[in-house]
């Protein structure tokens, strides 16, 4: 009988074993539990409201130049100003998912007095609110401060059943002394990432 060596033939990912189990549980002090929601949050919104800001300055810095120029038209700033319009909604629709996910976590960081977070394979827990981790793309740890960026992709349907792709960014700071240990998990999301892709059509055994 022929070797089947397609995905779905493939054995099982070792992670998914694991699925369930805490990874790390970080507890915090007040200042970094403050400066957590300052890293995550005004990211999010710099993230969101910068692209939207761009597209109102940019058509008053036009109206202004065609003014001092002399060539103004109407016609001519009526069709910039759709484009730059249109520009903008679609900034807007394509950032609104990644800051409602921030604004979720900010919220749940201010009405819990639990200063601890849990990562695990599926997801965060922010003081016990969970932010599922699901379409991971991307891990990384930066420094000063020390924060590991989580960036995500969401899938969607809407109406028509066409599918739409929504990017989150997920960033969480790294406790005092915790540093050797983010660094770990940094790997181990990284082989995760690898085996999903490699694995994505795997095809659980039928059971006998």
């Amino acid at each position: 009988m022929p070797h089947d060596s397609s995905p779905s033939s493939a054995k099982k990912p070792h992670w998914s074993n694991d699925y369930n189990n805490a990874w790390v549980h970080w507890e915090y002090t007040p200042e970094e539990w403050a400066l957590f929601d300052r890293v995550d949050w005004r990211s999010a919104q710099l993230r969101y409201w910068l692209p939207n800001m761009i597209v109102p300055v940019a058509l008053f810095l036009l109206s202004a130049l065609l003014f001092q120029t002399g060539v103004f038209q109407v016609g001519v700033l009526g069709a910039v100003s759709f484009i730059l319009i249109v520009v903008m909604g679609v900034l807007f629709m394509v950032r609104v998912y990644d800051y409602g996910e921030a604004r979720k976590r900010h919220k749940a960081r201010h009405h819990q007095t639990q200063l601890r977070i849990t990562l695990a394979r599926k997801g965060v827990w922010e003081a016990g609110t969970f932010f599922e981790l699901s379409g991971l793309q991307t891990v990384r740890l930066t420094s000063q401060p020390t924060v590991l960026c989580f960036r995500c992709r969401h899938k969607t349907y809407d109406r028509t059943n066409n599918t739409t792709y929504n990017y989150s960014t997920i960033n969480v700071p790294v406790p005092h002394g915790r540093e050797n240990e983010a660094a770990q998990l940094v790997e181990r999301f990284n082989e995760v990432i690898r085996e999903t892709k490699q694995y994505k059509g795997y095809n659980p055994p039928e059971p006998e």
